[in-house]
Protein backbone atom coordinates (compact mmCIF):
# COMPACT_ATOMS: atom_id res chain seq x y z
CA UNK A 1 0.00 0.00 0.00
CA UNK A 2 1.21 3.59 -0.56
CA UNK A 3 1.20 6.65 1.82
CA UNK A 4 -1.66 7.93 0.68
CA UNK A 5 -4.41 5.33 1.04
CA UNK A 6 -3.17 4.71 4.96
CA UNK A 7 -4.87 7.34 6.48
CA UNK A 8 -8.20 6.79 4.67
CA UNK A 9 -8.15 3.16 5.80
CA UNK A 10 -7.21 4.03 8.77
CA UNK A 11 -10.74 6.18 9.64
CA UNK A 12 -12.86 3.01 8.00
CA UNK A 13 -13.14 1.65 11.90
CA UNK A 14 -13.90 5.14 13.56
CA UNK A 15 -16.56 5.41 10.48
CA UNK A 16 -18.43 1.93 11.23
CA UNK A 17 -18.73 2.67 14.42
CA UNK A 18 -20.39 5.85 14.42
CA UNK A 19 -22.65 4.43 11.56
CA UNK A 20 -23.40 1.00 13.50
CA UNK A 21 -24.14 3.61 16.21
CA UNK A 22 -26.43 5.89 14.51
CA UNK A 23 -28.14 2.86 12.92
CA UNK A 24 -29.30 1.69 16.48
CA UNK A 25 -31.01 5.20 17.66
CA UNK A 26 -32.82 5.16 14.77
CA UNK A 27 -34.02 1.79 15.23
CA UNK A 28 -34.81 2.48 18.67
CA UNK A 29 -36.58 5.50 17.91
CA UNK A 30 -38.34 3.72 15.11
CA UNK A 31 -39.33 0.73 17.97
CA UNK A 32 -40.28 3.30 20.25
CA UNK A 33 -43.12 5.36 18.09
CA UNK A 34 -46.85 4.28 18.92
CA UNK A 35 -47.86 1.53 15.93
CA UNK A 36 -51.14 4.03 16.05
CA UNK A 37 -51.39 7.69 17.28
CA UNK A 38 -53.64 7.51 20.76
CA UNK A 39 -56.08 9.76 19.49
CA UNK A 40 -56.31 8.62 15.74
CA UNK A 41 -60.11 8.07 14.74
CA UNK A 42 -61.29 4.18 14.52
CA UNK A 43 -63.14 3.70 10.98
CA UNK A 44 -66.34 3.05 12.07
CA UNK A 45 -68.47 -0.32 11.60
CA UNK A 46 -71.17 -0.02 9.67
CA UNK A 47 -74.16 -3.22 9.15
CA UNK A 48 -76.68 -2.99 6.07
CA UNK A 49 -79.96 -3.47 6.99
CA UNK A 50 -82.02 -4.78 4.68
CA UNK A 51 -84.70 -2.59 2.76
CA UNK A 52 -87.73 -1.94 4.59
CA UNK A 53 -90.91 -1.38 2.32
CA UNK A 54 -93.55 -0.04 4.92
CA UNK A 55 -97.10 0.09 2.87
CA UNK A 56 -99.34 3.04 4.68
CA UNK A 57 -102.84 2.31 4.99
CA UNK A 58 -105.28 5.36 5.35
CA UNK A 59 -109.12 4.81 5.76
CA UNK A 60 -109.37 4.53 2.03
CA UNK A 61 -107.19 1.74 1.91
CA UNK A 62 -103.52 2.04 0.90
CA UNK A 63 -102.53 4.97 0.50
CA UNK A 64 -98.46 4.09 -0.89
CA UNK A 65 -95.25 2.85 0.59
CA UNK A 66 -92.23 4.27 2.31
CA UNK A 67 -89.10 2.38 1.69
CA UNK A 68 -86.11 2.97 3.75
CA UNK A 69 -82.52 1.83 3.60
CA UNK A 70 -80.53 1.78 6.76
CA UNK A 71 -77.38 1.25 7.67
CA UNK A 72 -76.50 0.86 11.17
CA UNK A 73 -73.69 2.39 12.75
CA UNK A 74 -72.06 0.40 15.96
CA UNK A 75 -70.46 1.93 18.72
CA UNK A 76 -67.62 -1.05 18.76
CA UNK A 77 -66.29 -3.36 16.65
CA UNK A 78 -67.07 -6.33 19.32
CA UNK A 79 -70.89 -5.76 19.12
CA UNK A 80 -70.98 -6.99 15.65
CA UNK A 81 -71.33 -10.37 16.38
CA UNK A 82 -74.74 -9.39 18.77
CA UNK A 83 -76.05 -7.29 16.16
CA UNK A 84 -76.03 -9.70 13.20
CA UNK A 85 -77.44 -12.51 15.51
CA UNK A 86 -80.66 -9.98 16.06
CA UNK A 87 -81.22 -8.89 12.72
CA UNK A 88 -84.63 -10.25 12.74
CA UNK A 89 -86.00 -9.09 15.95
CA UNK A 90 -84.52 -5.86 14.83
CA UNK A 91 -86.14 -6.14 12.06
CA UNK A 92 -89.42 -6.59 13.59
CA UNK A 93 -89.45 -3.94 16.31
CA UNK A 94 -87.96 -1.29 13.25
CA UNK A 95 -91.40 -2.56 11.69
CA UNK A 96 -93.42 -2.22 14.53
CA UNK A 97 -91.93 1.20 15.22
CA UNK A 98 -92.75 3.21 12.04
CA UNK A 99 -96.07 1.57 11.73
CA UNK A 100 -97.08 3.72 14.85
CA UNK A 101 -95.12 6.33 13.45
CA UNK A 102 -96.47 6.15 10.42
CA UNK A 103 -100.35 5.68 11.94
CA UNK A 104 -100.20 9.71 13.75
CA UNK A 105 -98.66 10.84 10.59
CA UNK A 106 -101.09 11.62 7.84
CA UNK A 107 -98.56 13.67 5.77
CA UNK A 108 -95.85 10.96 5.63
CA UNK A 109 -95.99 10.18 1.73
CA UNK A 110 -95.96 13.81 1.05
CA UNK A 111 -92.95 15.08 3.73
CA UNK A 112 -90.68 12.21 5.43
CA UNK A 113 -88.80 14.12 8.38
CA UNK A 114 -85.33 11.86 8.50
CA UNK A 115 -84.34 13.20 11.95
CA UNK A 116 -87.46 12.06 13.38
CA UNK A 117 -87.15 8.42 11.54
CA UNK A 118 -83.59 8.17 12.69
CA UNK A 119 -83.87 9.24 16.13
CA UNK A 120 -87.05 6.77 16.14
CA UNK A 121 -85.10 3.93 14.48
CA UNK A 122 -82.64 4.16 17.63
CA UNK A 123 -84.74 3.86 19.97
CA UNK A 124 -86.28 0.99 18.62
CA UNK A 125 -82.45 -0.53 18.09
CA UNK A 126 -81.88 0.27 22.19
CA UNK A 127 -85.03 -1.82 23.02
CA UNK A 128 -83.70 -4.57 21.22
CA UNK A 129 -79.94 -4.22 21.69
CA UNK A 130 -79.30 -2.49 24.81
CA UNK A 131 -78.33 1.24 25.36
CA UNK A 132 -75.15 2.54 23.40
CA UNK A 133 -74.58 -1.06 21.15
CA UNK A 134 -75.70 1.24 18.11
CA UNK A 135 -73.75 4.89 17.45
CA UNK A 136 -76.29 5.83 14.90
CA UNK A 137 -79.06 5.44 12.34
CA UNK A 138 -77.92 6.18 8.67
CA UNK A 139 -80.79 6.10 6.22
CA UNK A 140 -78.77 5.62 2.74
CA UNK A 141 -82.29 6.21 0.80
CA UNK A 142 -85.90 7.38 1.74
CA UNK A 143 -88.45 7.02 -1.29
CA UNK A 144 -92.02 7.05 -0.77
CA UNK A 145 -94.71 6.38 -3.72
CA UNK A 146 -98.31 7.72 -3.71
CA UNK A 147 -101.65 5.80 -4.87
Amino acid sequence: MNADTEPRLAKWPQLSICFFAFGLVLFALILALPSRPANAAVAPQYIKFERLVLPVIRRRGLEGHLFLVIYLELSDTKYRPLVASKLTPLRDEFIRSLNRYIAHRPRILYNVQLPELKALLLKASARVLGEGKIKAILIQAAANRRF
